[in-house]
């Protein structure tokens, strides 16, 4: 998936990497990245979603996280997980070190046979969806371990095809360990959902474009062509993957991005409303409180007071 804004400081090579990881390889049972990074007081990473899975463990520093429309304030140790298709972001409050996994949904289906394309991980109890680790617990552990062994800033750099591959097991292994510890120790669930997750990637460039150009309505003819099929395949098999229809889908994404520039900017409402393509200010607030259950100015109350 491609990004639709870049940042300053440390954070660029988090974006450049990010870009190419999902832009040019394809998903397969194998598909992981781990990756460090150091960031800068005024590094943030605007709103995006993807078809991968992504835990980030904040190692050092304070931050503020954007998860589909609520915003967290999140500490050092503490790890949270991004199911596919969550739209989220971060904005640094001071310098930042972290690491970042991301792994596609078959990595997961293919070691497991009790999983199902319909299950999805993520925090045991949802709200807020992340983990404050204690030293001593295993997660703790092999965090440490994965942290030992992911590059700062950098990919990873092999003298043979031996070392590639000691590296990209000892990676995987250590990833499975994380999940399966946090798993026993009901910190993570599986719960089940609409849609098909093992087929999110086929529609990348259609979510990418909508998130990247919200105040454009991407129709669903025009969409369908951007996936490669015919107009009526598409709306089957958009609502079979994503669980909701595309229309309902783009408006959500929509949504998302109004909850950025309100909480971000001081642009007047009518100007967050025209931004996606709303020039009539009470259909936006009603859209809006449909998806949220808060108008944009209490939504905008509430978080900027936090």
């Amino acid at each position: 998936m491609q990004y639709c804004a870049t940042v300053g400081g440390g954070m660029e090579t988090n974006m450049i990497y990010q870009k190419e990881f999902q832009a040019s390889e394809q998903p397969s049972s194998t598909l992981v990245s781990c990756f460090c990074y150091e960031s800068s007081s005024n590094g943030n990473y605007p709103l995006h979603c993807h078809s991968y899975y992504e835990i980030c463990y904040v190692i050092k520093g304070e931050r503020y996280v954007f998860i589909d429309g609520s915003r967290y304030l999140v500490r050092e140790k503490t790890m949270f997980i991004v199911p596919p298709l969550t739209v989220h972001g971060n904005e640094n409050i001071t310098d930042v070190v972290d690491i970042v996994l991301q792994f596609s949904p078959d990595f997961l289906t293919n070691n497991s046979s009790s999983l199902t394309p319909e299950m999805v991980l993520e925090v045991n109890g949802g709200i807020p969806p992340y983990i404050v680790l204690v030293e001593g617990d295993n997660a703790y552990s092999v965090l440490n371990k994965l942290t030992g062994l992911c590059p700062i800033n950098n990919s990873p750099q092999f003298l043979d095809s031996n070392s590639q591959i000691s590296y990209e097991l000892r990676r995987n292994s250590l990833i499975l360990e994380l999940l399966s510890s946090l798993i026993q120790a009901n910190k993570l669930i599986l719960k089940k959902v609409s849609g098909n997750k093992l087929k999110i990637n086929s529609l990348d460039n259609v979510l990418n474009h909508i998130l990247c150009n919200p105040e454009e309505k991407l129709d669903m003819e025009t969409a369908s062509r951007m996936a490669g099929m015919s107009y009526y395949s598409f709306s089957r098999y958009f609502k079979e993957v994503i669980g909701i229809s595309y229309s309902n889908y783009c408006n959500l994404l929509r949504i998302r991005y109004t909850e950025d520039l309100l909480i971000r900017t001081e642009m007047p409402i009518s100007e967050v409303a025209m931004s996606i393509g709303i020039d009539v200010p009470s259909y936006f607030t009603k859209l809006f409180k449909q998806i949220n259950g808060l108008s944009p100015a209490e939504y905008r109350e509430l978080y900027k007071k936090n």
